[in-house]
């Protein structure tokens, strides 16, 4: 979370709208390349921390525990995304929540719905949302195998002791 926002502090201290008003043509590149550090980072070390501080031993238990931390941060990510984006985005675009005669988040605020885009607005939209959403792919892949990898290294090794029996 504090590398997000970090990102996104120094994201918009740094970007500037275009001349029409349009997004940057590097930002949805920067915002993924900012998304797969950070959470190479954070999976990395989280992983590392959740194999280290688990009862089990093992270099599988801990890539295990690795693709769990994984696992979570992509659900939770997921939900929290889909959650904002339900109340954020759906109600600007006019959608409706809660089946027939509801109104959406904006009407009930006494707001009104977004104006007709242009085309090449569209496009630019379009082609942000395309790279974003690669980057993202590149980001949750290299983020498991950046979990996996900080399981596998902080997990404890195995250690088969035998003692004697006592006569």
């Amino acid at each position: 979370m504090i590398l997000t926002a970090l990102g996104i502090w120094i994201g918009f201290i740094t970007v500037s709208p275009t001349a029409t008003g349009g997004l940057p043509t590097g930002l949805a590149t920067g915002l993924g390349i900012w998304t797969a550090i950070s959470a190479l980072i954070s999976l990395f070390v989280g992983a590392w921390f959740a194999a280290r501080m688990s009862g089990v031993a093992g270099r599988f238990d801990g890539a295990a525990n690795g693709a769990t931390v994984w696992a979570t941060s992509i659900f939770l990510g997921a939900l929290l995304s889909s959650f904002t984006s339900l109340l954020g985005v759906g109600s600007l675009l006019g959608f409706r929540l809660g089946g027939a005669g509801t109104g959406d988040i904006l009407g009930a605020l006494g707001l009104t719905a977004l104006p007709n885009i242009p085309a090449d607005q569209v496009a630019a939209i379009r082609s942000f949302a395309v790279n974003a959403s690669g980057w993202f792919l590149l980001g949750s892949l290299l983020s498991l195998a950046a979990a996996l990898l900080g399981g596998y290294v902080g997990a404890r090794r195995r250690e088969v002791r035998i003692t004697p029996p006592r006569p």
